[in-house]
């Protein structure tokens, strides 16, 4: 029997793989399509008036767009196809930012915990939306794959998909510093490479005074505030004087950090990080909670009934259906228990198991 040549073998496999990703962008341009979100609002219109000229983005002319300028990189190409069709090609990026956090962080666990990994409330939100937090989930997995397979480039494309939107993956950016504390230099550059050289090609793109005309924008016409999810605004709603939010606020920093110190660095302490940040960060939406999923796969691993419990409490974004976002604080169950979880087994087991656990390079 004559052996098919190696290279047919792979043009077979990455035309099956291509095939399989148009499938996917029409399945999901025509189960979830299209409408008055933040793809077809803020981002495609956007990003079309700037490849027109009509904006240098942060302006009047681009309402909306609070991404870092280079992401119009990623959207560019969604403009050469209906919106539908764009929008599901965000889609499927965001679905693979899910599986492969899946496979990453959720490595062992029983099928089940995976299928709820797959399906919070966040991300069938997200889907509707069409914003990009699973992209930015995406470059969450690919770094954390690269820190522990020690590959710089692999890194800086993870971190150049997480800075799109860089305010709620700070606990990333803090790992990684850690992680690569002691590469060398030249792995260092190589690891901040595309994010350097997208900072430094805005400036002349983009307008000088980017940063500026940023903070401006921000101010100026901020997001929505009905939709945010954040300590701070529970506290507001509550007439809590700031003092009484600022206290447990220090609390989860100073714990998480402490957990950080004690038990080292490590997709538990990822986690436990990871879920203190979105309930102390200053922004945070629904949709932000794609992100957990690690947290979430990580509780998992050690308290299933703990995940099983956030799991449910990622569907309280319903009751908002029959009593308004008025109640919307009631989400903050979810980062807060992912958070209690984590503290939790960490103190209760001193977890150091090798298949999670990533030992920093001292080489």
């Amino acid at each position: 029997m004559k052996k098919s040549h190696p290279t047919a073998g792979r043009i077979i496999r990455l035309a099956i793989a291509t095939m399989s990703v148009v499938i996917s962008v029409k399945v999901f341009s025509m189960i979830v399509g299209t409408g008055p979100n933040d793809y077809t609002y803020f981002i495609r219109p956007s990003t079309l008036s700037w490849l027109k000229g009509e904006t240098n983005l942060f302006d009047q002319a681009a309402e909306g767009f609070y991404f870092m300028p280079w992401s119009v990189l990623l959207f560019a190409p969604t403009l050469l196809v209906p919106p539908e069709i764009g929008q599901g090609m965000l889609s499927v990026l965001t679905l693979v930012g899910v599986l492969m956090a899946i496979k990453i962080f959720g490595e062992g666990l029983p099928l089940w915990i995976k299928g709820l990994a797959a399906t919070p409330f966040a991300l069938f939100i997200l889907l509707i939306t069409g914003n990009i937090d699973g992209v930015v989930l995406l470059g969450i997995c690919i770094s954390w794959w690269a820190i522990k397979s020690h590959q710089p480039f692999l890194l800086s494309a993870g971190l150049w998909l997480t800075t799109l939107k860089p305010i709620n993956t700070l606990p990333l950016l803090l790992f990684v510093f850690l992680f690569t504390w002691h590469w060398s230099w030249r792995d260092k550059l190589s690891a901040i490479s595309l994010v350097l050289f997208s900072v430094i090609i805005s400036f002349p793109v983009f307008g000088y005074d980017w940063p500026i005309r940023y903070l401006q924008f921000f101010n100026a016409a901020p997001p929505l505030e009905f939709p945010i999810v954040t300590i701070w605004k529970l506290g507001n709603q509550l007439n809590l004087p700031p003092l009484l939010t600022l206290v447990p606020t220090l609390f989860i920093i100073a714990s998480s950090t402490i957990s950080i110190y004690r038990f080292g660095l490590g997709v538990e302490t990822f986690a436990l990080t990871s879920a203190a940040w979105m309930i102390v960060t200053p922004y945070a939406l629904d949709i932000h909670y794609v992100l957990l999923i690690p947290a979430f796969l990580t509780v998992a691993r050690y308290l299933k009934g703990a995940a099983v419990f956030s799991y449910v409490s990622s569907y309280l974004p319903l009751l908002r259906i029959p009593f308004g976002f008025e109640i919307s604080n009631i989400d903050l169950i979810y980062p807060i228990s992912l958070w209690v979880g984590s503290s939790y087994f960490l103190y209760a087991s001193k977890p150091t198991p090798p298949a999670t656990t990533i030992h920093m390079d001292t080489s």
